[in-house]
């Protein structure tokens, strides 16, 4: 939904709208903070994958999206199927150093990562 819809449908300003939106992010930002830290480690294991995401919509079977979608942002994720511990973040691409930032930030080195690709 984008702001004029939330707008309509919320019945408030846009401005109020995005202030509130900023508001409510920045709480969950920061609830989810307190849980986030590194997972796994040496000799351990966690699956890792990504999909694009573009004006809120998932799109199936990405590929080479930036240019047929401007705006297409990306959500990386892992998780360690053993404990359960897992991480997500939003990146704006999927160049190779933008892709490596999820990693320094979550996963322990020493880890195996398990893809598809």
């Amino acid at each position: 939904m984008n702001n004029s819809m939330a707008c309509v449908t919320c019945e408030i300003s846009e401005p109020t709208y995005i202030s509130y939106k900023d508001k409510i992010l920045k709480k969950i930002k920061n609830e989810v903070d307190i849980y986030l830290h590194k997972i796994k480690g040496l000799g351990k294991f966690i699956q890792i994958d990504e999909t694009a995401i573009c004006t809120g919509n998932v799109i199936s079977h990405p590929t080479s999206t930036h240019e047929k979608f401007p705006g297409t942002s990306w959500l990386v994720g892992g998780i360690d199927e053993a404990t359960g511990d897992v991480f997500l973040q939003i990146v704006p691409d999927r160049i190779v150093p933008t892709m490596l930032e999820p990693f320094k930030n979550f996963v322990v080195e020493g880890t195996t990562i398990i893809t598809d690709g």
